[in-house]
């Protein structure tokens, strides 16, 4: 078959030889320039979501935040709480959620908290805030004891369904 394939090449004239071979080439680079749009367009949706703890700034907000710093949408696809090394997954699970506040006494007299749903959309340079101390609270030597336990673990995906991870402490 190749000595086939390799006769019925040399048998063309010099002119349709070189005009097959611009043609592949053109083919290759055309291949080549898709693979390198492809990841220049993962990469301008890739999102970087972080923990920002804002219990000691000035500002009305005193809480704990997730924040997109990166370019594309964050999808959340799960939410771990890790204290004492337990974990306990808390996302969509709010009667879990406040049973590991109540044991660190942080009681919804002292603090808010919201659960962070499977699916939950954080665009690109916009914060989701989670967790937040009532009036001054956040200054509270059992607030500072309680928050000290805790360890949060986020896992995302980009819209092209890349998977990362993010944890605070």
């Amino acid at each position: 078959m190749i000595d086939e394939t390799w006769n019925l090449v040399m048998s063309l004239d010099n002119g349709t030889k070189l005009t097959s071979l611009i043609a592949i080439l053109a083919l290759g680079l055309t291949i080549w320039q898709g693979s390198v749009t492809r990841k220049h367009n993962r990469l301008t949706v890739k999102p970087s979501l972080i923990f920002f703890d804002n219990f000691l700034s000035d500002n009305h907000q005193k809480g704990l935040f997730i924040i997109n710093n990166g370019v594309g949408p964050a999808i959340i696809k799960e939410l771990t709480i890790i204290v004492n090394e337990k974990s306990v997954r808390i996302d969509n699970n709010k009667d879990d959620y406040r049973s590991v506040m109540q044991n660190l006494d942080l009681t919804s007299d002292k603090i808010l908290y919201k659960v962070i749903p499977t699916g939950l959309y954080i665009p690109a340079q916009k914060n989701e805030p989670f967790l937040w101390a009532v009036n001054d609270n956040y200054r509270d030597p059992v607030i500072v004891k309680g928050f000290d336990a805790l360890n949060y673990i986020i896992h995302y995906e980009s819209v092209y369904g890349e998977k990362f991870e993010q944890s605070w402490k």
